[in-house]
């Protein structure tokens, strides 16, 4: 509730604010009537206007905010604050969000992996999308492996940091439309390997194979 014992001058002697932050307190303090202590963690967390004003709207969303302040990092940007805090909104465990809120992946990268949980995916297949050498696009190609119900064996193949997303994707095929196996796949996967060059591989390997059962 409003705290009319604790205003703005008391913020101001607790913590520096600057003069635009000072305006941002005030708003938070009187139009929101967030809670004077909520008010100063924001001012402390967020730092600029954009992330101040992130935390703002996450906690009139009605969001547990000891747990978002819990997963926000010094990096983390206003975007990052808007992923975890729909996360917390959507009832996401604590754990799943732990995996990709670690100050290291950007809001797309939150994004992606958030979905896959709320699609059904485990904390196992998650982990394995989550080493934060990806980008968001390598991240895609592993999820959608899982999507397309290849086996854990089969993406954890291909999702190397050595790979990019071009040559992910056409493992990936090998995989779902070709039918090649782990084994099989080592012929042709190699980083070394541009896709054209992976992709005349599985070719030669299917021709091969479609010899021998003639």
């Amino acid at each position: 509730m409003y705290d009319k014992n604790k205003t703005l001058d008391t913020l101001k002697n607790e913590i520096f604010l600057s003069k635009d932050n000072l305006y941002l307190a005030e708003e938070a303090l009187n139009s929101d009537q967030i809670p004077y202590e909520t008010v100063k963690k924001i001012m402390e967390v967020g730092g600029y206007r954009n992330k101040i004003n992130a935390l703002r709207k996450a906690y009139l969303m009605g969001v547990n905010f000891d747990s978002l302040i819990g997963l926000v990092h010094d990096s983390d940007g206003p975007e990052e604050i808007r992923s975890i805090a729909g996360a917390l909104e959507r009832k996401l465990e604590i754990q799943k969000i732990q995996i990709v809120a670690d100050g290291k992946h950007d809001y797309r990268q939150m994004d992606l992996v958030f979905y896959g949980f709320y699609t059904g995916r485990s904390i196992q297949e998650m982990e394995l999308a989550t080493d934060n050498r990806f980008d968001e696009e390598q991240i895609e190609e592993i999820l959608s492996g899982f999507r397309y119900g290849l086996a854990y064996e089969q993406v954890a193949f291909y999702a190397k940091e050595e790979f990019d997303c071009y040559q992910m994707r056409t493992i990936k095929r090998a995989f779902l439309y070709d039918n090649l196996t782990v084994e099989e796949a080592t012929i042709f996967a190699l980083p070394s390997n541009n896709t054209k060059k992976m992709r005349q591989e599985i070719n030669e390997i299917v021709a091969q194979r479609r010899k021998k059962e003639k």
